[in-house]
């Protein structure tokens, strides 16, 4: 990522590498962005279950599986 000034950072797949190169340009800024990533990756394990599980189906309810579609 460019900037006006002449300087540049670059995002890696690597957070240790990103703030490196953050680093040169702030170290305020690189260490804000291991926060930022840690505080995601947290937030990520607590909701990611909720995003990635199987979809319902329209028209029945959750937690009926075992009952082979019969209704109460």
């Amino acid at each position: 990522m460019p900037f006006p000034d002449g300087n540049s950072i670059c995002i890696h797949r690597s957070v240790e590498s990103s703030a490196e190169s953050i680093r040169a340009v702030s170290e305020h800024d690189a260490e804000a962005y291991v926060r930022f990533v840690g505080f995601w990756s947290e937030l990520d394990d607590f909701i990611g279950p909720v995003y990635t599980r199987e979809a319902p189906v329209p028209g029945r309810r959750p937690g009926r599986r075992g009952r082979r579609g019969r209704r109460p």
